[in-house]
Formats: structure tokens, C-alpha cells, sequence
């Protein structure tokens, strides 16, 4: 899966077996890749729009591979003349070596670019290790806010506000999570400013994942209604579709307080 993110597509196949191919030519993996051009779309034309008003923006994504395309989005642009002092960007995962994985792809991108990252401040791109979950519970306290945030392919692994799971598609049990949906809902909230743009995705039922669930891989399923009741708990709303495929629909929230 980390193939269409990484944009490593032709060398993969260069270089696959038949599985392999199989693979990368599925509907699940066209729906990764898909999913990360909604997703880099919507983070680009989410900024663009504050910049051409004059205001600066601030963005993060609270996953390393979610944070590939704001990478993308970032360069762009900076290629289209905006100023890069008024662009702020923060990477962040819970886990090192994805963190990693995306600070090299950063490390080339800036070398040749000519960036200056690593370092959070106002017109940079940095990167750091953070769990969204470090405490269960709604309660949070206040943290950076941010103006555009990413949070796609992380509510596939979270309880609540469900179509359906791959435990009640396969008959097992489903112990209780510490952490649901609406945790993360609650923290995406305290995250972002009052007029914020959140990027998320819903995940619905497929044959082609199925392989996956018999594997091992456990999904929590929702439609567009369910990640809209989900996200009206922390104020997002006025959903707009940013792209549909088979398993994937990218979709841009607005955050409303009053």
C-alpha cells in the first residue's frame, strides 16, 4: 500500500512479480492512488484559497503518509509564486519509522528545492513524532491550531459511527477500543482554528478488501452520512465531495463554532 503514496508506482512494477502486478493494478490499490490525488487537490486548492485572500495559512496532517501530500501540495505552491513565509507546514505521526520514511522523501524534496525544514516556524516545513491519542478521553488541552488539516486513512481503524466493520462481516467479536472516532473527531476540533478546512475520507465495504480482512486487516466502514454525523459532534460541516471511487470518498469539511 505504501507504493501509491510513496508515487513509486512504474518502479514497483518495474521490478514486481505477477502478484505483485496483480496488486498494484487492483481496485483497491487504483483507490489508494486516487485517493492520494483527492487528497493533495484538496490540501492544495484549501490553501491557495487563504493565500489569494492575503492571510497566511498554517497546515498539518496528523499522519506521515497523509503528510506526502501536503508535501506535494506544499511545492506546488511555492512553484506558483506564493510566499513562503506565509506557508506553515507540520508533519506528525505516532510511529518512528513511518515518520522517517517521510522525512527523507522530505529531506530530497527540500535539497533540491532549496527549503528549509525541520524546524517548526512560521513559513517552514517540519516534521515530529505525536500521538493524537496520547490521553484517552474528549478532554484535551489546547494545543497549536492550524488552518487545513489532514486526517485521511486513520478513521478506517476507529469505532463509531459505522455502516458496517469486518468483524460483523466476518461474525467476530469487537472488544470495546480505548480510543473511537470521536476521539479523534474531539481532537481534530481543538486542533484547528474556528474557520478551519479538514480533509477526511470515508472507507465503505468491498469485495476487494476482503483478502485483506481474511489476513488480518480489521476496517471500520463508513458512508458519507456516518462521516458526517461523526465530524457534526466537533463542529465540522458543509461537507463538499472532493473525489468518489469504488472504496474511498475524499471529503472537505468546514469547522463552524457558532
Amino acid at each position: 500500500m505504501n507504493g501509491p503514496y510513496m508515487m513509486l508506482s512504474a518502479e514497483v512494477l518495474k521490478a514486481s512479480n505477477i502478484w505483485d502486478r496483480i496488486f498494484m493494478n487492483s481496485v483497491q490499490s487504483k483507490d489508494v492512488q486516487l485517493r492520494f490525488i483527492w487528497e493533495t487537490r484538496a490540501t492544495y486548492e484549501a490553501a491557495r484559497s487563504r493565500l489569494e485572500k492575503g492571510n497566511s495559512v498554517r497546515m498539518k496532517s496528523v499522519a506521515s503518509g497523509t503528510g506526502l501530500s501536503m508535501i506535494l501540495a506544499y511545492d506546488r505552491l511555492i512553484r506558483d509564486r506564493y510566499d513562503p513565509a506565509r506557508i506553515t507546514v507540520r508533519i506528525t505521526d505516532r510511529d518512528q519509522a513511518s515518520l522517517d520514511k517521510a522525512r527523507r522523501l522530505l529531506a530530497k524534496l527540500a535539497l533540491h528545492r532549496g527549503w528549509t525544514s525541520d524546524v517548526e516556524a512560521e513559513g517552514k516545513i517540519s516534521l515530529g513524532r505525536e500521538d493524537v491519542f496520547a490521553e484517552p478521553g474528549l478532554a484535551v488541552p489546547s494545543i497549536e491550531k492550524y488552518d487545513v488539516v489532514t486526517a485521511v486513512g486513520i478513521l478506517d481503524y476507529l469505532q463509531g459511527f459505522t455502516c458496517d466493520t469486518t468483524e460483523r462481516r466476518l461474525g467476530l467479536p469487537q472488544p470495546e477500543d480505548d480510543w473511537t472516532a470521536e476521539h479523534l473527531a474531539a481532537r481534530l476540533a481543538n486542533m484547528t482554528t474556528d474557520s478551519a478546512t479538514l480533509i477526511v475520507n470515508t472507507s465503505r465495504p468491498h469485495s476487494s478488501t476482503r483478502i485483506l480482512e481474511l489476513f488480518g486487516k480489521r476496517f471500520d466502514y463508513r458512508n458519507r452520512q456516518n462521516l458526517s454525523a461523526l465530524l457534526a459532534t466537533a463542529n465540522f460541516s458543509n461537507p463538499t465531495l472532493m473525489g468518489s471511487g469504488h472504496i474511498y470518498d475524499v471529503e472537505i469539511y468546514e469547522k463552524r463554532t457558532s
